[in-house]
């Protein structure tokens, strides 16, 4: 079985105007994009700040989506985040501890968003120093989201039959 075939995970983009939804397959040591639909949403034309409206009918959205291709295979789901529902900001921030260092981030968050930080998600990452701050205090960029919005696209993407595993922004 040297040339076993091995598909990843479904990506899904759900953005504002259109569902992307992807999938590569790995071939020894080398990844090509297996399978790929791009579906324009029947909302597209919504509110653009209406998040509970461009949601509403994702499930369907995907599930529609995946039937132009019924060759994706798997449950397994990578899922990212419209742009209008994620927030991306560089933040500098002291060293420490890595319990310590997402509790910075998390107060320095709290600050500028709207609602309490228990109302959000983020992930961060290190992005180096840059010329403006000490060494002692790299640059982290943080890509956040409302708790709401994300447990309701997990949970569109559980209806369209799917797990999402994983889920991120575009930064």
């Amino acid at each position: 079985m040297l040339n076993r075939r091995q598909r990843g995970w479904i990506g899904i983009d759900l953005g504002t105007r259109a569902v992307k939804i992807a999938q590569v397959e790995r071939t020894g040591s080398s990844v090509r994009l297996s399978r790929a639909v791009i579906l324009r949403r029947a909302g597209s034309s919504l509110n653009p700040g209406n998040t509970a409206a461009r949601h509403e009918h994702a499930s369907d959205d995907i599930q529609c989506a995946l039937s132009l291709d019924r060759r994706f295979s798997g449950r397994r789901a990578a899922c990212v985040l419209p742009m209008l529902d994620s927030d991306l900001r560089t933040m500098s921030i002291p060293a420490g501890g890595a319990d310590e260092f997402r509790s910075m981030i998390a107060a320095e968050l709290a600050s500028h968003l709207e609602g309490t930080i228990d109302e959000h998600v983020f992930d961060f990452w290190e992005d180096g120093p840059s010329a403006a701050s000490s060494p002692a205090a790299p640059n982290v960029r943080v890509l956040s989201a409302k708790r709401s919005v994300a447990l309701r696209l997990g949970a569109e993407v559980a209806q369209a039959g799917l797990s999402c595993e994983v889920l991120d922004g575009v930064p």
